[in-house]
């Protein structure tokens, strides 16, 4: 198993939330889709650092497919926020309508992608510390 680098993001409350990372393989090269195929190889897990027990995950959907989830060619665009040239090729989407980030929290995601590469098989895993203001709607 190989775990990327926390990325902290900060996003506002009542709106879908755009997590986005670069992940590479083992000889360093980025991650394609096809590394991950198979049944539900993504597992997507949400806890709520500021909750009353914050060892619970309090968001756990089934897993689900890679598709959209690793992509190929690496993307540069907003999301990326210009954090360099090569851009990223991990994009999850979580919508608002099936999770709500509520605003003053702070929030742990982490994704767990498994698959093979080279014949071996691997589990990379993303984790995002999330930090979610108000939305300032009234």
């Amino acid at each position: 198993m190989t775990t990327q680098p926390i990325r902290f993001m900060q996003v506002r409350e009542g709106e879908d939330v755009f997590l986005v990372e670069r992940i590479t393989r083992p000889d360093g090269t980025l991650h394609v889709p096809g590394d991950f195929a198979g049944v539900n190889p993504v597992l997507l897990r949400v806890w709520d650092r500021t909750a009353a027990n914050p060892g619970s995950p309090v968001y756990s959907p089934a897993a689900f497919a890679v598709a959209g989830v690793v992509v190929s060619p690496a993307v540069v665009d907003g999301l990326w926020e210009g954090r360099d040239s090569a851009g990223y090729n991990f994009v999850l989407r979580i919508l608002e309508t099936d999770f709500r980030f509520t605003g003053g929290k702070i929030y742990d995601v982490e994704v767990a992608l498994t698959g093979t590469f080279n014949a071996l098989a691997i589990t990379k895993v993303v984790q995002f510390q999330v930090s979610v203001s108000a939305s300032g709607l009234t």
